[in-house]
């Protein structure tokens, strides 16, 4: 009995070898691709002589002194997300893998928007949702969409959705109100997707900027 014992003892030991050899394989870490990351930002160069140009011909000496509030857009659900959405299909929604926006896309339309009319000068003073004190007016706003539709034959072409409130912050009254409707065409990548969204937030931001200076000449901005 001794004999087999010894015999079996032997050939276990190089088996468990072999089989550690073979784990160590599943066991190594496994290299995943990166993630892209995009954001969507102001143009300042490219916004520089249009936001010159519009603060002569626009901005009055009353709306120069006043302070303006500007919250943090809400969203549309999924535009809330980070992800990048596209739509192949009328009802069928999907996002780019290894692509992400590096925020919420209403939370950068929102610092873009407030970034430019503070370089506008259309206003003394332009503050954001962390701001404590008083402000004249208050800008609310919702991302209504932005996504990029991709249907299959068809160019890609992304589109942006966003409505606008412009409140007295002292009344509460609605001053005016409007809904920004804005596409330009793309290419089928996460990368394309991102150029086309930030040509269509720097036209955003100068289309809101120009409504706000009528806005507040007409005679029911008091």
């Amino acid at each position: 009995m001794s004999k087999y014992k010894r015999l079996f003892f032997y050939f276990a030991i190089p088996g468990l070898a072999i089989s550690l050899a073979g784990c160590s394989g599943l066991l190594s870490p496994v290299n995943t691709p990166p993630i892209h990351y995009y954001q969507i930002s102001a143009n300042l160069d490219q916004n520089a002589t249009k936001s010159s140009e519009s603060t002569a011909q626009n901005t009055t000496q009353a709306s120069s002194k006043y302070t303006l509030f500007i919250t943090t857009l809400t969203a549309n659900q999924p535009y809330s997300q980070s992800n990048m959405y596209y739509r192949q299909t009328p009802y069928q929604l999907s996002s780019y893998e290894q692509s992400q926006w590096i925020s919420s896309p209403n939370q950068m339309l929102t610092q873009t928007l407030t970034q430019y009319l503070l370089n506008d000068h259309q206003f003394g003073n332009v503050v954001s949702s962390n701001f404590i004190g008083y402000a004249d007016y208050r800008l609310t706003g919702n991302l209504n969409q932005l996504i990029q539709k991709a249907q299959q034959g068809a160019e890609p072409i992304v589109f942006l959705s966003v409505t606008y409130t412009l409140t007295n912050a002292a009344t509460g009254k609605i001053i005016d109100s409007k809904t920004f409707r804005l596409q330009t065409p793309s290419k089928a990548s996460a990368a394309s997707f991102a150029d086309s969204a930030n040509t269509l937030s720097n036209k955003l931001v100068s289309n809101v900027g120009q409504w706000l200076s009528r806005s507040l000449k007409a005679p029911h901005s008091t």
